[in-house]
C-alpha cells in the first residue's frame, strides 16, 4: 500500500478499539507538551516489551501524528495506547478544526513526511476523517516467540547465497548483515522467521538493493507494505 494514499477504511473496528482492560496510557497533548506525549509513551511501550529498536519508531511515530493534530488538526488531541492479541496499539485523536471547509477536511500528505514516516514505521495503520476531526491508529508487532535475538544463517543454492534471517532485527543485526555480503554481487534474503524490524533493519535492506542484485523471499504481509511505501524500488525484489 502506498503511504500517501488515504487510509480511512474503518476496518478491524472491533480490533482496534481500545479496550478497558488493556488500556496502558491515556494522555491529552498540545504543542506544549509534546515532550510528556514521547516520554510517556517510550516508557510503557518498554513496559509492555516493544524492543528498543520499535520503541524509538513509536515514539517518532507518536510525535509525527501529533505534531499533524497541532499543525492541520484542533491543536490538540489525545493518544491512547494499549495491547491486544500480540500487538502494542496507539490511537491519536485530534476533534478537528473549527474553521475547516469542508468540515472533516484531512491531514496533508506529503511523501517524506508526517503520515508516510509513520507508514513506514508500522506494521499496520488505519486512519478515519470526519465531522468530528481524525483518528490515526497504529500497531506494532511485540516479539513474541519471535523474540530471540538475530541470526543470519548463510546457504548456497544454484551458485547463490541464501542467509535466512530469524530474531528481531536492530541495528546491532543490520550492522552485521551489511558487514556480512559487503563483498557479495548477489543474495537472497529469507525472512520467513524474521521478527520484528525497526528503521535500522528496513534501512539496511534499501542498502543492499543498491549494492548487489537482491531477492527476497518469505516477506511477512505486513513486512510487505512497510518495504514498499519506503522504497518501491523493493516490492521488485520481493520473489514471491
Amino acid at each position: 500500500m502506498n503511504g500517501d494514499q488515504p487510509l480511512d477504511q474503518p476496518t478491524g473496528a472491533e480490533q482496534t478499539r481500545p479496550p478497558g482492560d488493556d488500556v496502558l496510557l491515556t494522555q491529552d497533548f498540545t504543542g506544549d507538551s509534546l515532550y510528556t506525549l514521547r516520554a510517556g509513551a517510550e516508557a510503557h511501550a518498554t513496559q509492555a516489551g516493544l524492543p528498543a529498536g520499535r520503541v524509538a519508531d513509536l515514539v517518532i511515530a507518536v510525535h509525527e501524528l501529533a505534531m499533524n493534530a497541532v499543525r492541520h488538526g484542533a491543536g490538540h488531541g489525545t493518544m491512547t495506547l494499549w495491547t491486544r492479541d500480540g500487538m502494542l496499539w496507539f490511537r491519536v485523536s485530534d476533534p478537528g478544526r473549527e474553521d475547516a471547509v469542508p468540515p472533516g477536511e484531512p491531514w496533508p500528505r506529503v511523501h517524506g513526511h508526517g503520515l508516510w514516516i509513520v507508514r513506514t514505521l508500522a506494521d499496520e495503520q488505519t486512519m478515519s476523517t470526519g465531522p468530528g476531526g481524525t483518528d490515526t491508529t497504529v500497531a506494532m508487532a511485540l516479539p513474541g516467540a519471535a523474540g530471540q535475538p538475530a541470526s543470519i544463517r548463510p546457504e548456497h543454492d544454484n551458485g547463490r547465497v541464501v542467509l535466512r534471517l530469524s530474531g528481531l532485527f536492530d541495528r546491532s543485526a543490520a550492522l552485521e548483515l551489511l558487514e556480512r555480503t559487503r563483498t557479495l554481487p548477489s543474495l537472497v534474503l529469507d525472512l520467513t522467521d524474521a521478527g520484528p524490524w525497526d528503521a535500522d533493519g528496513l534501512a539496511a535492506l534499501v542498502t543492499l538493493r543498491q549494492r548487489s542484485e537482491l531477492s527476497l523471499t518469505g516477506v511477512p504481509a505486513y513486512l510487505r507494505g512497510r518495504l514498499e511505501t519506503l522504497d518501491p524500488a523493493l516490492s521488485e525484489a520481493i520473489d514471491d
